[in-house]
């Protein structure tokens, strides 16, 4: 049955609107929770690649610098061996 609109509310006509509202507030949470999760898979689908890209640059970066030093201890001194050598 349609209320006239010049009428007041009554006290069942503010409960029905409470309890129409708090659920169509929780369909739009619902809603909204959906739409955020997607866009946050969606980012971390194309984030996790450019991640992976980093971590093995920095293995690679690592195992270069590693390599370098390592090059470094076995050539220190090595002119003056050289010079010692060719002087024997």
């Amino acid at each position: 049955m349609k209320k006239n609109i010049e009428q007041p509310a009554t006290k069942t006509d503010l409960n029905n609107l409470r309890l129409e509202l708090t659920l169509r507030f929780e369909e739009f949470e619902l809603k909204v929770t959906d739409i955020i999760s997607n866009a946050i898979d969606k980012l971390y689908t194309r984030i996790d690649p450019i991640l992976s890209e980093v971590v093995n640059a920095r293995v690679d970066r690592d195992m270069s610098t590693e390599s370098i030093e390592d090059l470094r201890r076995k050539t220190k001194d090595h002119e003056k061996r050289i010079t010692k050598l060719e002087n024997n």
